[in-house]
């Protein structure tokens, strides 16, 4: 008699199981798939009934909150003239933007950007103030949840840097050692004096000196102009002061020659 191969041969049981039993298929736009099991045997008996799943697209989540890049949040003594910048967020098919300042006055109400992660304002915020941002992001689901505002802090006005004193109004260069010079006295806050210019009222340069330290009455200007004084008259300055924060800042005025 022929020997089968023993990969030919099969227990009763395990073939009897194979033709009775089909695999189920547990997962439910549609599909109707038929998955027939075979071995060296023959193909599984009774699998020729479609079974079906349906395919579910994943619904897109709201996107999460932003937060105000690390150079303003929290921050203080930020420039008034700031660019506002947020983090980028996954998910997100834009943002809006809404500021206020401490008092409650709205700067900006609620500005839609689009996918721009920075706002720069139309105006400058105030001085000295604490400002407060809200960045909310938003998809086709929804705004982003429960995101909170966000703060900083606006540097303190400046303060006019030349002192109070009487060549304020007027000085008098005559040579008696009282009031002789237009120099320039400024608060503790001001690293150096720029640029000190004096012009005349038809806007000839009768003056000028660069980069020297403050409050030193002998670096200003003693009313001469080519060797000469220069008459009773109404004279206009410009001044640029270098703070202690390397931030320079221009004033302008008028003065006058007395005698």
């Amino acid at each position: 008699m022929e020997t089968l191969a023993p990969s030919m041969i099969l227990p009763t049981r395990i073939f009897q199981e194979l033709h009775s039993r089909c695999p189920v298929i547990s997962i439910t736009e549609k599909r109707s798939p038929t998955i027939v099991p075979f071995n060296t045997t023959g193909d599984a008996v009774g699998c020729d009934t479609p079974q079906s799943f349906t395919i579910v697209s994943a619904t897109p989540s709201l996107p999460s909150c932003s937060a105000l890049t690390s150079s303003i949040n929290n921050q203080s003594d930020v420039p008034i003239n700031t660019t506002i910048t947020w983090e980028e967020v996954d998910n997100a098919d834009g943002y809006r933007i809404a500021i206020r300042s401490e008092s409650n006055e709205v700067i900006l109400e609620d500005e839609d950007v689009g996918l721009l992660t920075s706002f720069t304002l139309p105006e400058e915020l105030p001085y000295g103030t604490t400002v407060y941002v809200a960045i909310t992001p938003y998809n086709g689901q929804g705004d982003a949840d429960a995101c909170v505002e966000q703060s900083f802090t606006t540097v303190d006005e400046p303060e006019d840097p030349i002192a109070e004193d009487e060549t304020k109004y007027g000085f008098s260069p005559d040579g008696d050692g009282d009031n002789d010079y237009l120099s320039v006295f400024t608060k503790k806050n001001i690293k150096k004096i720029a640029d000190f210019t004096i012009f005349d009222r038809w806007g000839n340069q009768l003056y000028t000196r660069q980069n020297f330290p403050p409050n030193q009455v002998y670096l200003g200007w003693d009313g001469q102009f080519r060797g000469k004084p220069a008459p009773r008259a109404v004279y206009v300055y410009t001044l640029t002061v270098e703070r202690q924060d390397g931030i320079l800042e221009t004033y302008t005025g008028d003065f006058a020659i007395v005698k």
